[in-house]
């Protein structure tokens, strides 16, 4: 097997750019294996599997770009590479390769080291954990995400004072959940959905009193 393997340093694209064109360059005439892809552990055993040699693309990153090509001759493989610079180029000008986007909040922060702002838009379950790591790296927060806790927003509140840092949070955000409800009722949860569901008879007494934490706490199931 004839090969040609080569490594572009902090070249990312998408990977469905990537499987096009490697699609295209496996048509070729004389071409046996194409693969472009980013330099990820699970591409670099996919490579491996299929017998290009590892020494010669472990070096790579998750960023870099990994071009592997075997065909029967070298003036194939000239003709390939020729041929993926091409189709490389005209995803380029024509916007179907997208750069990098970050992936994580402290990737994203590395990247914009002097912003000092961070707005968050995400399922509550992960918008309090991000919020959190945001205001532990020093930069305000603006949440604009549903099911943030009342317990959770004053920690994030507290951190905030503490580091003398912006908190804020949409009305959104602010949403009583039936834990809290129940809590502020004292009685189980499932008493206060037996209550807004209308299950179960629950004596007028508690049936007030959960009312009354709802109407407090502003809660909509």
């Amino acid at each position: 097997m004839i090969y040609r393997i080569i490594i572009k340093q902090n070249l990312y694209y998408d990977s469905v750019s990537l499987m096009n064109i490697s699609q295209k360059l496996k048509k070729l005439d004389g071409i046996e294996k194409a693969v472009v892809s980013l330099g990820t552990e699970t591409n670099k055993r996919l490579l491996e599997e299929i017998n290009f040699p590892l020494n010669e693309f472990e070096s790579a990153g998750v960023n870099d770009l990994i071009i592997a090509i075997s065909s029967t001759n070298e003036k194939n493989l000239d003709k390939a590479l020729e041929k993926f610079e091409e189709l490389l180029n005209k995803g380029e000008s024509t916007g179907e390769s997208k750069r990098i986007l970050p992936k994580t909040l402290t990737e994203a922060i590395r990247m914009q080291s002097d912003t000092n702002l961070v707005q968050i838009s995400l399922a509550g379950e992960f918008a309090y954990r991000e919020a959190k790591k945001a205001l532990e790296l020093n930069r305000n927060v603006m949440l604009f995400s549903d099911n943030i806790s009342l317990e959770e927003e004053n920690k994030l509140k507290t951190l905030a004072l503490e580091k003398g840092l912006l908190m804020a949070l949409t009305e959104n955000s602010k949403k009583s959940t039936i834990k809290e409800v129940a809590e502020c009722a004292r009685v189980s949860i499932s008493t206060v959905s037996h209550v807004i569901n209308k299950t179960r008879h629950v004596d007028k007494e508690t049936h007030d009193r959960v009312l009354e934490a709802i109407e407090k706490l502003n809660y909509a199931p």
